[in-house]
């Protein structure tokens, strides 16, 4: 009998199970390709790309590390493509095409802008280009107008957004096929995440489009109020009790120099002779050889110098007098000559650091162009010949500030195209530029300080000559972060110089204090402390003034320093006393 083949019955159960696996695929896939990964990557990547691309081409430096650009990308591009993957499913499709639209135009406007910023100022969007609008007047908006939109102005910048439009439109988001409101919900709360990040990280919005205008903005009204503040307490602060100085007749000079590292000064035996002058008058200066500034930015290490406020403590800014208002008390004269730019009285605190002053002199008219530190001599001059016996001169350097080779005069060309010492990086040849150029604005600081102490010689029988710099800076020797930044930085952006030139004379009637200073040269010192070094130097006696921070005590308290902290081995302490031209 034949036997009959029942084909085997297939299992409802498993079919089910395998198309619903094949489903699951499926949806993955094209929500996958529903993620908006293309337009995420150029509004992500558009502002740090410009950034890098423009400086290269102008041959200038960015102050942001590789990684730090890196950072703000990943942190834009991620956020971007969350929101925009959430709005796909949570609105209706009108409404997220309005929204991407006005993000569309948007960032055409802001790229246009941002490339057309650095085509005419030859530097990043930042702070201080909000703190120029804010201080602009409709006269001075309306003449600067008609002088930068030109063609030529906004051809390059017009083509650099055309392109990030074109990108954001035939790659926006598409809709997804099935819309889900749990998705549209989970990454919209995974964008909403990452938000604190930004409030902690802040260089991770420094290329955002969207949340560093807003912070910018903010910090410039809050800076404006912090002005407003000071200034309306400046003349109510109590100066107290104040002792001068024994000497009926006395000057006394303070060079505020600016972004200069001892790293780089042949004084310090840097391999380089960067400071040919300087190197020669070592027998009569007192250099101390462990100085940090107490911050990487002009304005914070201005206040912490000036004032007894501190890098832990800054309510002594609001509530005591500064190093001018107690000297101007002591019966000294002062003066306070700048090579700084400012764009009004609310956006540069040297104007309200330099307040107290009987005379004030700002050469720059250029802001941070060419303006040559030697414009301030002249006026050294009339403030030495003023027959006042008592002068107190301050002089606020441009000194070693980017773009280097703005800083100097073609005669103190010297390094350019030189072979590089050694570094511990090695520098591309735009790199080398920099470094060169950097190298000859000290070169050119040199003689600008040689010509000062040379005036107070010849100008007074009891003077001194201070010079110390604001900060230092970074030239890619060790990683590739260049200029400076009051953070996270390699340890050059806070290691300054700080030398004391001394009349004979006034050696001579100072013997016991410079006996104590010499004792302390070598040890760490932090610029924090700087008013109460300077109050001991100019003999002057006040409340709040801390001997043991000083320099000249006896009893000298070596301070915990933030520069201990950051990447970077200590540069090596000599003697320039040693250092000396053959």
């Amino acid at each position: 009998m034949q036997t009959l083949s029942v084909p085997e019955r297939e299992n409802p159960c498993r079919a089910t199970e395998g198309e619903r696996m094949r489903s699951r695929f499926q949806s993955i896939a094209h929500g996958l390709r529903g993620l908006p990964i293309i337009s995420s990557v150029m509004f992500g990547g558009m502002l740090p790309a410009f950034a890098v691309a423009l400086t290269l081409a102008d041959g200038t430096a960015i102050a942001t590390s590789s990684d730090r650009l890196l950072a703000s990308f990943a942190f834009n591009a991620f956020l971007f493509g969350l929101l925009a993957y959430s709005g796909t499913h949570l609105l209706k499709r009108s409404s997220f095409l309005l929204i991407y639209t006005i993000v569309v135009i948007y960032s055409f406007l802001y790229a246009t802008f941002y490339v057309y910023h650095f085509n005419i100022f030859g530097q990043i969007f930042g702070e201080s280009s909000i703190n120029a609008v804010l201080d602009s007047n409709p006269q001075e908006a309306g003449e600067f107008l008609s002088w930068a939109l030109r063609l030529e102005h906004l051809l390059l910048p017009l083509m650099a957004a055309l392109i990030v439009a074109a990108v954001l439109v035939v790659r926006a988001p598409t809709a997804p096929a099935v819309r889900s409101r749990r998705v549209g919900l989970a990454t919209l709360a995974a964008a909403l995440l990452m938000l604190p990040l930004a409030a902690v990280k802040t260089n991770v919005i420094l290329y955002n489009p969207i949340f560093f205008p807003a912070h910018a903005t903010y910090k410039a009204f809050a800076n404006r109020a912090a002005v407003a503040e000071i200034q309306s307490k400046i003349d109510t602060i109590q100066i107290g009790s104040v002792d001068g100085p024994e000497e009926k007749a006395v000057t006394h000079i303070l060079i505020i120099g600016e972004s200069t590292t001892r790293r780089h000064m042949s004084l310090y035996d840097y391999v380089r002779d960067t400071t040919p002058r300087l190197r020669r008058l070592a027998p009569e200066l007192e250099v101390a050889t462990d100085v940090c500034s107490s911050r990487g930015a002009t304005v914070p290490a201005l206040q912490e110098m000036l004032t007894f406020a501190t890098r832990e403590d800054p309510a002594p800014l609001f509530e005591k007098p500064s190093l001018l208002q107690i000297i101007k008390a002591a019966g000294f004269r002062s003066w306070w000559l700048s090579n700084h730019a400012f764009y009004g009285d609310f956006d540069n605190w040297s104007m309200v650091l330099s307040r107290p002053a009987d005379l004030r002199h700002f050469v720059n008219r250029v802001g941070e162009g060419t303006s040559f530190d030697e414009q301030l001599l002249p006026y050294l001059k009339d403030a030495l010949s003023d027959p006042s016996p008592r002068k107190f001169i301050v002089l606020h350097l441009l000194g070693a500030h980017s773009d280097y080779t703005l800083r100097y005069p073609a005669g103190f060309d010297k390094f350019t195209g030189a072979a590089l010492p050694p570094t511990p990086r090695t520098l591309t040849s735009r790199d080398a530029r920099f470094f060169n150029a950097y190298d000859n604005a000290i070169l050119y600081n040199d003689h600008i300080v040689g010509e000062i102490i040379a005036a107070a010689q010849a100008a007074d029988k009891h003077a001194t000559v201070t010079f110390v710099s604001d900060h230092g800076e970074a030239l890619g020797e060790i990683s590739d972060f260049f200029t400076h930044i009051d953070g996270r930085a390699p340890r050059q952006v806070y290691e300054i110089p700080l030398a004391f030139w001394m009349s004979p004379a006034f050696r001579a009637s100072a013997t016991p204090r410079i006996s104590r200073l010499r004792g302390n040269l070598g040890k760490p010192f932090q610029t924090d402390a700087m008013i109460h070094t300077l109050l001991d130097l100019y003999d002057i006696r006040h409340d709040a003034h801390a001997p043991h921070r000083s320099l000249f005590a006896a009893d000298y308290s070596v301070p915990s320093r933030f520069c201990d902290k950051m990447p970077g081995l200590p540069a090596p302490v000599t003697n320039p006393r040693m250092v000396v031209a053959q």
